[in-house]
């Protein structure tokens, strides 16, 4: 099953594939054969029980899933007469739930609350205001910041490209960069000027040849260890509907979505390869809300309208402005 689990690494992103091994090492020792609804429900308990995890998880469902990717293709490569069935994922799958389900709502902070955050950051932590300040001006995953090198920022131009990715190991959290993103693809995002002075002292105090946030050990700044600190903030300030780092890039989204109206534009900004992924990444603002409930008491604005509906006011609409008589004559040729 091991060598299953390697040959079939094209099945899905390196990121993702790299992220759910661990997880599948409970299956290294079994022949993809022998996997049976016995086994599965085995790897259920050491999911539920036994894996080292230090951060909260909804479920295994990624995992399940890339089993069964394998599983149907060791189906596809069996010689035929061979009974080899793939086992049921259903009730084991159900049983590896390890918390509630999200209420479908986007995690975000508003304009306000972001603004507490990112002071209170800065007063605390320099290297962590900066950090959270990229997040937000180019909506970047935590991976993309803290694989940024000098040779990704143009101070001339005026751009920055996002060109690589810190991955970190689930076990032991040892960083590796790897040279390209999540979506494999390169983003080249503009720098505004708010945050030249600042890139400019990161520079001056970073080695070219490491990236420019980097640990005592010399080593890419720990996701891990951001995150905490992130949290110890938002908690400070009351704001515990968010958590982690990817808080400000749904953030980002959000504010850029609510701002522009313009969710395509937002889409390649973040580097999604579909806008259905954007929309799942922008909540609704209370300033959205409020143009929808404006614009659904706009219909009612015509004379009298407000009175026969409601009893009050009404709110008399303006005559449209009569066009300019035009001061031409047709002269006859006649």
């Amino acid at each position: 099953m091991k060598q299953m689990l390697t040959d079939n690494i094209t099945e899905c992103s390196v990121k993702t594939y790299e992220k759910l091994l661990p997880a599948l090492d409970f299956l290294a020792d079994y022949p993809a054969k022998d996997i049976d609804g016995k086994v599965l429900n085995s790897l259920a308990q050491f999911w539920l029980n036994d894996f080292p995890r230090s951060f909260r998880r909804k479920s295994f469902e990624k995992e399940w899933q890339l089993l069964r990717v394998i599983l149907r293709f060791y189906r596809e490569e069996v010689e035929e007469g061979v009974n080899y069935n793939v086992p049921s994922f259903k009730k084991p799958r159900k049983r590896t739930v390890l918390i509630e389900s999200s209420d479908g709502s986007v995690k975000y902070l508003d304009s306000e609350d972001a603004t507490k955050f990112l002071q209170e950051l800065k007063k605390r932590n320099d290297t962590y205001f900066v950090v959270a300040l990229l997040q937000y001006f180019f909506a970047l995953r935590i991976g993309e910041v803290c694989g940024l090198y000098k040779d990704c920022i143009d101070l001339e131009k005026k751009v920055i490209t996002i060109r690589r990715c810190v991955h970190w190991d689930l076990r032991t959290w040892l960083p590796s960069v790897k040279e390209y993103t999540k979506t494999k693809r390169v983003r080249r995002l503009p720098i505004p000027e708010q945050l030249v002075p600042v890139l400019q002292d990161v520079i001056k105090q970073s080695d070219p040849s490491n990236p420019l946030f980097v640990s005592k050990k010399g080593l890419p700044v720990n996701r891990k260890t951001i995150a905490t600190y992130y949290n110890m903030v938002l908690g400070s300030l009351g704001l515990n509907h968010v958590s982690g780092t990817h808080f400000m890039r749904r953030t980002a989204a959000t504010l850029a979505n609510d701002a522009t109206g313009d969710i395509d534009a937002v889409s390649r900004f973040l580097g999604h390869t579909s806008v259905r992924v954007t929309r799942r990444y922008t909540g609704e603002t209370d300033h959205q809300k409020q143009k929808i409930s404006k614009a659904l008491g706009d219909v009612f604005k015509v004379d009298g309208g407000a009175d026969k509906m409601f009893g009050g006011d009404s709110v008399p609409q303006k005559p449209a402005p009569k066009k300019p008589v035009s001061k031409l004559r047709l002269v006859s040729n006649v």
